[in-house]
């Protein structure tokens, strides 16, 4: 498409204005398709989340400190895991 653009610009002589344009609406259409699936897949996170987290609460040997893993520190999910290898 950019290759047909540049090829198109150079037969009708269009000026340098053009080109810059276009580079400018490229890059803003790549920036808005990017925010768009990282809201998507934000979304789709928390969805998953809110899953995960209810078949916690509805297993009756699992631990509710378990629940929200995802916002707490590194360290502290890597003790969990640790924990969990333990006890199985």
């Amino acid at each position: 498409m950019t290759a047909s653009w540049c090829v198109f610009g150079m037969v009708l002589e269009l000026p340098q204005e053009w080109f810059l344009l276009t580079n400018m609406l490229g890059t803003l259409i790549t920036l808005f398709l990017l925010l768009l699936m990282q809201h998507s897949q934000n979304r789709d996170m928390r969805a998953l989340h809110t899953k995960a987290d209810e078949l916690i609460r509805s297993t009756d040997n699992a631990k509710n400190q378990r629940i929200g893993a995802d916002q707490r520190e590194t360290d502290e999910v890597e003790e969990m895991a640790r924990d969990r290898q333990i006890d199985a």
